[in-house]
């Protein structure tokens, strides 16, 4: 733990004293990317980021505070149910 807590006083103290403007870029990629790792797939197999993810369900929030039509899992059912009897 010791190791880790010294590591990370250094790059601190290298970030805030001596990175230049191309560095600091470099590191705000990184967080980005390790930001935007995948965490699951859509159901036509397509990768979801984690930033894509969260967009989609504020998205999803948002529509249902504007009044979207939902279904309940019971009304889900009985759609799939009926459609398959048709």
């Amino acid at each position: 733990m010791e190791t880790t807590n010294s590591s990370r006083k250094k790059l601190a103290e290298y970030i805030l004293n001596e990175a230049n403007d191309m560095v600091i870029e470099q590191i705000e990629q990184l967080i980005q990317e390790k930001k935007d790792n995948i965490v699951g797939f859509t159901a036509d197999g397509n990768s979801l980021s984690r930033t894509d993810y969260i967009e989609h369900i504020e998205t999803i929030s948002e529509k249902i505070k504007n009044g979207e039509k939902t279904y309940s899992a019971e009304e889900v059912r009985e759609y799939v149910i009926n459609k398959k009897h048709r």
